[in-house]
């Protein structure tokens, strides 16, 4: 060391200490740290001196570690202060154990910061118990910190940092970083690099910060963009939003990782079950607006989300055939939503334009989701899809071994409420394009069916067809019933003839009976099940029967048979 008028002026050597206190103004209980060891040299006076320490290890709370090279200088109305590593979690548990109470003391306490402040410089101005002034630059490398209360939890994060009191840019380039926002989603969101150029400023009556290059890779998708935000200093005032953002290689299957917690329960329920798959090969975020006025119901802002989707799978219906090989627009607002679709499939069956809407997230009753759309193929699939809905009404039509041929177009419209799925509404149309169905019953078969018949979530509801049925032309009509609010009756009528009759009694019996035989049928509703009523006029046949069943052509006879289904599952056939 060296002295002048009983002062040092240099000192030089190797320093060690544990248990050192740091007096502070105005603190009863002085801080203390618990381990230092550097090869210090010290230069000057009482009002300006520089401070080097290289080697410096150093332990604030926990045991030491390598600091490397620190130095200070200090000066009248200035103060630098540079260090070559500083670990985070050690300073801020240090820090936060001052016994003092504000902001950050509060944060740094429940956020428990950690990671590595590399090449960290500090200036102050001005004195140093009030200094006027302050900038501050380094890199942070794998920084994390959780979420409380309105300051979200990151992991990962790096960048080059430099800040002064009236604004500061972050230069952010991370890797592996996973982001907590647990007031928007209930999931961390993952990130495999985040690079974006941030700046901020003070501003007379705000804070403007501002986020340009923004590349965003996760192995959900990539997102590219920018943003602009105002932090009113008016704390009454809402801060102001500015986002543009593009969409592309984005993973539907993890749709549900992504959908806010302001989205009502059911309807994330029902999101959450429905979007299965796809990819999302380019789409778009716009946000505009004051953010206490999303979702912007009054118009006063614009969120909007569009992405074009390929190869998507949307399970819109438990234990209904999804809509699959979804080639499909999206797009969301702040308040409902719309995708279409211009090419899909339900098993084999070619959709043309869907539709699915939901015309507000919030709607007092809860979401409803209606989807409309043309389904075009085999009715031999359209059957299956019936029969494999597990919906008591629709797999009544389809028995076991029915056989289907030919085409068919099906018109359907829904509304399903996103609390309970399974109270859909349904209104649909299904015209048959000259089809046939083979019946297992000794392999009676309807050819040429024609026409088109409309139905709900109860059954038939009105229609008529043309076929060829019993060896003749056949009608089967369905029209509402007047005597039950709500029930149908499905009236039939045609002409039972020769090859209808080798159809229904097989060629040893057929070659018996000779002629023809008109015939109609009605299918009538009861309260408490169903009535089934057949006529037939035999006049025109000729039974070569034993007597007494034996008749000669021309003599009357009429055939009568009624049968009823009720509740019990009996039947009551005279």
């Amino acid at each position: 060391s060296q002295w002048r008028d009983a002062r040092p002026e240099l000192v030089e050597g190797r320093v060690a200490a544990s248990g050192l206190s740091l007096p502070l103004p105005e603190e009863s209980r002085p801080p203390a740290i618990q381990s230092m060891e550097a090869r210090l040299k010290w230069k000057g006076n009482a009002e300006t001196w520089r401070l080097d320490l290289s080697g410096l290890r150093l332990g604030l709370t926990r045991p030491a570690w390598l600091a490397g090279r620190l130095h200070l200088d200090v000066r009248p109305g200035r103060l630098r202060f540079e260090a070559e590593h500083v670990d985070v979690a050690d300073l801020a548990a240090f820090t936060a154990s001052l016994p003092r109470e504000n902001a950050l003391l509060g944060w740094l306490r429940a956020a428990q910061p950690a990671g590595n402040f590399n090449r960290l410089r500090l200036e102050l101005a001005g004195p140093l118990s009030a200094p006027s002034g302050y900038s501050l630059d380094g890199e942070l490398r794998g920084i994390r910190f959780a979420a409380h209360e309105r300051v979200p939890g990151v992991h990962g994060l790096s960048g080059r940092l430099s800040l002064s009191g009236d604004g500061g840019e972050f230069r952010l380039d991370s890797g592996e970083t996973r982001v907590e926002l647990p007031r928007i989603f209930r999931e961390p969101l993952s990130v495999q690099r985040l690079t974006s150029r941030i700046r901020w400023r003070r501003n007379p009556e705000d804070w403007f910060v501002q986020a340009q290059d923004i590349v965003l890779n996760a192995r959900d998708g990539r997102v590219q963009g920018d943003f602009e935000l105002r932090l009113p200093n008016d704390k009454t005032a809402s801060p102001v939003l500015k986002l543009h953002a593009g969409i592309s290689d984005g993973d539907g299957s993890h749709t549900a990782r992504y959908i806010p917690l302001i989205v009502p329960d059911g309807l994330r329920a029902w999101l959450e079950r429905a979007v299965v798959s796809g990819r999302v090969t380019d789409g778009s975020v716009l946000f505009h607006g004051a953010l206490r006025n999303f979702p912007f119901r009054d118009g006063k802002g614009r969120f909007e989300v569009r992405a074009h989707v390929k190869d998507g799978v949307l399970d819109y219906l438990p234990d209904w055939a999804p809509l699959q090989d979804i080639d499909a627009d999206l797009h969301f607002t702040g308040t409902g939503m719309l995708i279409t679709s211009a090419h899909s499939k339900i098993r084999g069956l070619d959709a043309g334009r869907i539709a699915v809407a939901i015309e507000d997230f919030m709607a007092p009753g809860g979401a409803v989701v209606t989807a409309n759309g043309r389904i075009a193929g085999r009715l031999q699939e359209t059957l299956d899809v019936l029969a494999a809905s597990k919906t008591p009404r629709f797999a009544a039509l389809v028995p076991t071994g029915l056989r289907a041929a030919g085409d068919g177009v099906l018109t359907l419209d829904l509304r399903i409420p996103a609390r309970d799925p399974k109270t859909v509404a349904i209104a649909g149309f299904y015209r048959f394009l000259n089809s046939s169905v083979e019946f297992p019953l000794r392999d009676l078969r309807i050819d040429n069916i024609r026409g088109g018949m409309e139905f709900n979530e109860s059954g038939l509801r009105a229609g008529k067809l043309g076929a060829r049925l019993l060896g003749g032309d056949a009608v089967l009509e369905a029209v509402p019933d007047a005597t039950q609010a709500g029930a149908v009756r499905v009236e039939a009528h045609g002409t039972l003839t020769q090859a209808g009759l080798a159809q229904v009694f097989g060629p040893e019996l057929s070659a018996l009976v000779r002629g023809q035989a008109p015939w109609q049928a009605r299918l009538l509703p009861q309260r408490d099940g169903s009535g089934l009523f057949i006529e037939a006029d035999l006049r025109d046949l000729e039974l070569r029967l034993p007597a007494p069943l034996a008749k000669a052509q021309g003599e009357p006879l009429l055939l009568q048979v009624r049968s009823s289904a009720t509740g019990t599952d009996s039947q009551v056939l005279d």
